[in-house]
């Protein structure tokens, strides 16, 4: 009975790393990401707690993952973000997580219905303690909540990250977005020398 329990544990196991993936790229917080499914199967970010992650897709493969704090500069971000879709009548735009009282949730709302969009779907958080990682496949449209098992991100790279939040408070374009994104630097020797003590 022990090994079918332990046997089950680790099937399902590979079925959630299915989905996550160590090159799928992760947007951080104060950071959105516009790609294809042509050049990114899937996108993902991860800790949606008290943020709220907006998920905007269209009828041609083209997606947008935006994970939006309290301090977001909301109406430029969301501009720039629906700037990126040449048909915004095919937009199917959810938002997830958020806490009570969902103030960043309705603030997203309503700015996204300034510019023109209607229909909005909202998956919110259950309780205080939940947080949600999303990840969207761009070919099949399915968006789905995952367990974290890897970071596309190295430590140094999320650091930095956290760092930039500190002089702006604009939405940031990932670096793999299509066009290019925001200057980020890269960390790989950096990381892949854990010997190299600056001597």
């Amino acid at each position: 009975m022990k090994r079918l329990i332990f046997l089950i544990f680790l099937m399902n196991q590979n079925i959630l790393a299915s989905i996550d993936d160590a090159n799928t790229p992760e947007v951080f917080q104060r950071e959105y990401i516009y790609t294809n499914s042509e050049l990114r199967e899937n996108i993902q970010t991860v800790g949606v707690n008290t943020c709220v992650a907006l998920v905007v897709l269209d009828d041609y493969g083209n997606g947008a993952l935006a994970h939006f704090d309290a301090a977001t500069n909301i109406s430029s971000g969301l501009i720039e973000i629906l700037s990126n879709f040449s048909d915004q009548s095919t937009l199917r735009v959810s938002l997830y997580g958020g806490q009570s009282p969902y103030k960043l949730e309705r603030l997203l709302i309503d700015n996204l219905q300034q510019l023109g969009i209607e229909k909005v779907e909202s998956i919110r958080n259950r309780s205080t303690s939940d947080s949600m990682n999303i990840n969207i496949n761009l070919k099949t449209g399915k968006i789905s909540q995952y367990d974290e098992f890897y970071s596309s991100s190295s430590y140094s790279e999320r650091k930095f990250k956290l760092d930039r939040m500190k002089f702006s408070k604009r939405l940031y374009r990932h670096e793999d977005s299509i066009g290019g994104g925001d200057s980020v630097p890269d960390f790989r020797d950096e990381e892949n020398n854990i010997f190299d003590f600056g001597f």
